[in-house]
């Protein structure tokens, strides 16, 4: 894959937006371990944005309930209406109205932590090959 600073590699490049640091590091720790590229880790919405301008990544790992005026759904649709990044939102909502904004987004999966990195793959991998159809 050919990322934006130039660089190619195997492995995709992963943003991750997530605004509980602790969440994040996990999240960070199981990327590297499965051998994906790390573009960034943002925890508010312009952080993202700045990121994925950047780094252009294949995909993003959203904090469906990051804080401040947009939320992880918003990010999401932006992310993928400006950059074409599919987004699998972690902290899975557990109420309808954000499920149903999560619809909205066209979230490519949904991962809920404490997530096992067997279940992170399987949900990347599967998001990585709906992107590239």
């Amino acid at each position: 894959m050919q990322h934006a600073d130039g660089t190619a590699s195997d492995e995709a490049c992963i943003l991750i937006v997530e605004r509980d640091p602790l969440v994040a590091s996990y999240i960070c720790q199981v990327l590297t371990a499965l051998r994906f590229v790390v573009a960034g880790i943002a925890a508010s919405p312009w952080e993202a944005v700045a990121l994925a301008r950047q780094c252009r990544p294949d995909l993003a790992l959203v904090d469906a309930r990051l804080a401040g005026a947009s939320d992880g759904i918003d990010v999401a649709r932006l992310l993928q209406a400006e950059f074409g990044v599919s987004s699998i939102f972690v902290n899975a909502p557990a109420d309808t109205a954000l499920e149903a904004g999560t619809d909205d987004a066209r979230a490519a999966g949904l991962l809920a932590p404490p997530f096992r990195p067997s279940s992170a793959l399987r949900a990347i991998e599967s998001a990585l090959e709906t992107a590239t159809r």
